[in-house]
């Protein structure tokens, strides 16, 4: 799901996806758009490259060895990088934009980002506790907020938590949870940066809601991705 929404590619063309520094980090690469500005990119090339040099070296070709000096390098170094080999509409330049296309269809760079999303997701159930929301749709929520925003401030924690307290419905029952849920969407959008906050409370609302259309993709929880309005234990 995340992965649909994030890329606007649906499985498994969105573990391929690559993007440039629209967003102030760099580059950006597969289902969950790790990325050289956080420094997550850089971890999931160094696993790919450790489990497999024979597919990294295939997929970069002869510029294999300047990626692993890249690797090497400060931060700061390696955003100029990214910089040189994109253009000014942050379309990556080719062949870098191929190599990271056919990394991202290999055995070896589906299953490191798989892995990695695995660490997000025990997060995203430490979210469902701290939020007091107990569906599979909350978890696909919490999920997808750390992916897009990183998680919480603690200032909209505490904007949820007066929200609740505000609620009538019993939040035991499903209709409390989506409402919950809903309360949730649309405080992280007003966490957001101002010029994403739309995009951001359309997806999350998406999600809370179970159904939405996201940048141009019908989506419908239960029936394309098998997330319910149910207990997730």
């Amino acid at each position: 799901l995340t992965g649909t929404l994030e890329t606007s590619r649906r499985p498994p063309a969105c573990f391929a996806a690559v993007a440039g520094n629209f967003d102030g980090q760099g580059l950006s690469f597969g289902c969950c758009q790790w990325n050289l500005g956080q420094g997550t990119l850089q971890q999931l090339l160094q696993m790919v490259e450790s489990r497999d040099s024979d597919a990294f070296a295939q997929c970069f070709g002869d510029h294999s060895t300047e990626l692993r000096a890249v690797l090497r390098q400060p931060r700061n170094d390696q955003m100029r990088w990214a910089s040189r080999i994109q253009t000014g509409s942050h379309s990556l330049l080719e062949p870098w934009k191929h190599a990271f296309q056919a990394l991202g269809h290999t055995d070896v760079g589906q299953a490191v980002q798989v892995e990695l999303a695995g660490t997000l997701y025990a997060k995203a159930l430490i979210l469902c506790t701290i939020l007091s929301v107990w569906s599979e749709r909350a978890v696909a929520l919490m999920f997808d907020i750390k992916v897009q925003m990183g998680g919480f401030e603690q200032e909209t924690v505490d904007a949820i938590r007066i929200q609740y307290a505000m609620m009538t419905s019993d939040p035991a029952r499903p209709e409390g949870e989506q409402a919950r849920l809903e309360t949730i969407a649309h405080q992280v959008a007003f966490q957001a940066n101002p010029k994403f906050s739309a995009d951001v409370r359309n997806r999350k609302m998406a999600i809370a809601r179970g159904n939405g259309t996201v940048h141009g993709i019908p989506i419908e929880l239960e029936t394309q991705f098998g997330i319910r309005l149910a207990s997730f234990r």
